[in-house]
């Protein structure tokens, strides 16, 4: 996608690199905050990172129809008994 911007140029909107969903993260990540962690850390949030889209990915398979109600349950505080 292009843009024009005031001067009448155009500005391409598109990526200039391709990641992976993973990548493109970390990728945020270290340019915001990379001053912060070392390579080891990097490693865990690289992880943490993709178990995170796998979690996104496990739920997208869940079909839910309109009616379905939040799998929560409900016991009324009974002060201290057992």
């Amino acid at each position: 996608m292009n843009e024009i911007n005031e001067g009448g140029e155009t500005n391409s909107t598109e990526p200039t690199e391709q990641f992976e969903p993973a990548e493109a993260l970390l990728a945020y990540v270290v340019a915001n905050y990379g001053d912060r962690f070392d390579d080891e850390d990097r490693e865990v949030i690289r992880e943490g990172i993709e178990g995170s889209l796998a979690s996104a990915d496990a739920f997208g398979d869940v079909e839910l129809e309109n009616a379905d109600e939040p799998a929560y349950g409900f016991s009324a505080y009974r002060g201290d008994r057992p």
